[in-house]
């Protein structure tokens, strides 16, 4: 199909207005939909929906995504990509040779963090309860802590009802 080919090589890299697009999927099927008692260890790293209210709401603050950092031995600059979801910092064990640094390992040289070559994100913590209303009679709403990053950050108050669709971590 020679007309089709201009038109695929041409789709291949972003366009500049995609740049910060965000799939919010909503509408999920029942099947994807999840009490917060209901979560199981088969629902983890599945796409999956939770209902509740939200109970809890930190402030935003930013966190950083990807860390650089410089060795003190080489003065090489790498990055340390960060776990979002664990919102713990983590430092680099060794100097990466892989990158062109030193290899040697935390113990024996000092690493620097570079926050200006960093990059960072808005983040927010939400704490989400089970629907009383769906409750037997007598048992109390369990909750489920949850991370908010980006454009989801900052809307939401002690009280909203959510359907929260995502990746269960």
């Amino acid at each position: 199909m020679p007309a089709a080919a201009p038109s695929a090589t041409s789709c291949r890299s972003p366009a500049p207005e995609a740049e910060g697009l965000r799939l919010r999927p909503v509408g999920l099927p029942a099947t994807a939909h999840r009490t917060v008692r209901g979560l199981r260890e088969a629902d983890l790293n599945h796409f999956v929906a939770i209902d509740g209210i939200v109970r809890r709401v930190t402030e935003v603050r930013p966190q950083i995504r990807d860390a650089v950092f410089e060795c003190a031995v080489c003065h090489i600059q790498f990055h340390e990509p960060q776990d979002s979801a664990s919102m713990t910092f983590r430092e680099p064990l060794e100097c990466p040779d892989s990158q062109g640094g030193c290899g040697r390992p935390m113990g024996r040289t000092r690493f620097r963090l570079i926050p200006e070559r960093s990059s960072y994100v808005d983040a927010q913590r939400i704490e989400i309860q089970e629907n009383p209303e769906l409750l037997r009679h007598g048992a109390h709403p369990q909750g489920i802590a949850v991370l908010l990053t980006e454009d989801l950050t900052g809307h939401t108050l002690p009280g909203n009802r959510v359907v929260l669709n995502g990746v269960l971590k």
